[in-house]
């Protein structure tokens, strides 16, 4: 009688090279075909997966790489590092960046993923997990800016941004990053704000329903 079982295992297809050191972190879009690694190198790798070749790398970050996700209707990238959140486009442009802590205290986002109702559709939510034990839940929006230009310029550019609004078991708090210097002219910048949530009972620890 034979016993044999037929069984799956995992095989290498190829090797990526690029990090400097220990990647934490990966996603993958199958809409975009691309794959994004994060590392302790304080950057993020795009591959193509079609390829399995390296594409580009966004770098800047202000330290070791957590967490990655890919919104597969967008194609924008988020990349968190230690308590900053970063947007891209999937051809590797910064978008905007906000640093997410409300407290003096170190805070590190441990994951990140992304809504994906409507393309563009401003209830998509981007939502990350922190070491403080607060989902924050944000929102692509758009805001008007300033921006400094010569009198013979007429051409106005979208430029994003990121803003901070509310968020779980934090007060309404407004952050701003990437402030346009003083000017003239108005902008249409998307920015990313945080969705309201619910308050928190200070003495149970427990969500306290909104007023309206």
């Amino acid at each position: 009688m034979d016993t044999s079982r037929s069984r799956s295992r995992a095989v290498l297809k190829q090797p990526l090279y690029g990090h400097t050191a220990p990647v934490l972190c990966m996603t993958a879009s199958t809409a975009f075909n691309i794959l994004v690694s994060g590392s302790v190198d304080k950057t993020c790798i795009i591959w193509d997966l079609s390829r399995l070749r390296y594409v580009t790398q966004l770098m800047d970050h202000r330290g070791p790489v957590s967490a990655v996700c890919i919104n597969n209707l967008t194609g924008v990238i988020a990349s968190c590092s230690a308590s900053w959140l970063y947007l891209w486009s999937v051809n590797g442009e910064r978008l905007a960046n906000v640093d997410t802590s409300t407290t003096a205290g170190p805070l590190k986002i441990n994951c990140v993923c992304m809504t994906e109702a409507n393309e563009w559709d401003s209830d998509n939510l981007i939502l990350t997990g922190s070491s403080d034990g607060v989902v924050r839940m944000w929102s692509l929006t758009h805001v008007k800016k300033t921006s400094s230009f010569s009198a013979s310029t007429n051409d106005l550019s979208e430029s994003p941004a990121i803003t901070h609004s509310q968020s779980y078991d934090q007060p309404s708090n407004a952050v701003s990053q990437d402030v346009a210097p003083t000017a003239k002219s108005e902008e249409t910048i998307p920015t990313v704000s945080a969705a309201d949530t619910p308050q928190t009972d200070a003495d149970n620890n427990r969500p306290v329903p909104a007023t309206r």
